[in-house]
């Protein structure tokens, strides 16, 4: 990520946002890690003050027929702070990752996620303090092959416009299944329809903004159904709601999709030559949790660092180490006594300690 566009989204969301309670960016996916299981993960951004909470609950609905299968609650695994101080003043936002597992039964209908919050931060092209939702949609769990849907490319990367300028907007995903994507510029959603279920009510555009123009008048917004790169240029300073729909497709029948919403900050552009990234976390999941000894290891953002992993018991007592290479590492302690034990993942300066259950 080219440090010039860092200072830019986090000075501009910084300068947007002051609530913890606002909402800039999110996206919702679910990931099949066995037969009919599932790990639901969340990102949300808000601003360098966010304090995330605990944890978020979301609806977990069967598609069709918009029937409630259960409710859930994702745990905070982590959260990631990325700021610089320039002339002596900080800027930066904050990513939370929430996620949970799920056992879900086949179902021909198929299932998605729901889970409706107050408030978006002020923006240009949309309603005041409107809602978010966060949603995915995934198939019937007996589908062959199994499915985990696509993931979005880490933000904040190049989510920044200048006015009068053409600018590349990368909302590209990948799918470890192989599947089609097909891109779509979509109307946000404002709030769910009762119980957590659709219709989803619509984000309501402000005067002379719609889908068809979402950055107003003279202004240019399209995407590449293929690649999901948009290209768009603004007239105005302002904070553009844009939200992305990635639809997964295989053997040509839509099976799934996942959505990112993001706030994008329009500038008049003033180039600095020198500027600091500081990553004060990275996120970190343990799963299956409580377990039987074998679990895995992911980190949502791998940048193919090197990282060494600790387990130590209750006492502090090492009892296990290696170093990890991968964004997922399968880990078997069987040999240890059933107990609470201590997993510490470092990259050398950052540390994430998680609580793990062995029985």
């Amino acid at each position: 990520m080219k440090k010039i566009t860092l200072l830019l989204f986090i000075t501009l969301l910084t300068a947007v946002n002051s609530r913890s309670s606002h909402y800039l960016c999110n996206d919702i996916r679910m990931e099949q890690i066995g037969p009919n299981q599932f790990r639901i993960i969340l990102r949300i951004a808000g601003s360098q003050t966010l304090n995330p909470a605990s944890s978020i609950g979301i609806s977990v609905i069967e598609q069709n027929v918009n029937t409630l299968f259960t409710t859930k609650s994702l745990s905070l695994d982590s959260s990631r702070v990325i700021s610089t101080t320039i002339s002596g003043t900080t800027y930066g936002f904050t990513i939370a990752y929430y996620s949970d597992t799920i056992q879900l039964p086949n179902s021909i209908n198929g299932y998605y996620t729901s889970s409706n919050h107050c408030c978006r931060a002020q923006v240009t092209n949309h309603s005041i303090n409107g809602g978010v939702v966060f949603t995915c949609d995934a198939p019937n769990p007996m589908i062959t092959g199994g499915n985990s849907n696509p993931k979005f490319i880490d933000y904040p990367d190049s989510l920044f416009l200048v006015v009068g300028l053409n600018r590349i907007l990368d909302f590209s995903s990948t799918d470890t299944d192989g599947d089609s994507l097909v891109y779509s510029l979509i109307n946000p959603f404002d709030m769910t329809g009762s119980g957590g279920a659709k219709p989803f009510n619509l984000l309501s555009y402000g005067t002379g903004y719609s889908l068809l123009n979402i950055l107003g008048p003279g202004s240019t917004c399209n995407i590449n159904s293929s690649t999901g790169i948009v290209n768009a240029r603004s007239t105005q300073i302002g904070q553009y709601v844009i939200a992305v729909k990635c639809e997964e497709y295989r053997n040509g029948v839509k099976i799934g999709q996942v959505i990112r919403d993001i706030t994008i900050p329009s500038i008049n552009a003033s180039f600095p030559t020198s500027i600091d990234e500081k990553l004060a976390y990275f996120n970190l999941s343990i799963y299956p949790n409580p377990t039987n000894g074998n679990f895995t290891v992911s980190m949502e953002d791998y940048k193919g660092d090197n990282y060494t992993m600790q387990v130590t018991d209750v006492s502090g007592k090492l009892v296990y180490s290696e170093s990890i290479n991968f964004s997922k590492s399968i880990i078997s302690l069987n040999e240890l006594n059933k107990g609470i034990y201590f997993v510490k993942v470092s990259d050398g300066i950052n540390q994430v300690v998680k609580k793990i259950v062995i029985q």
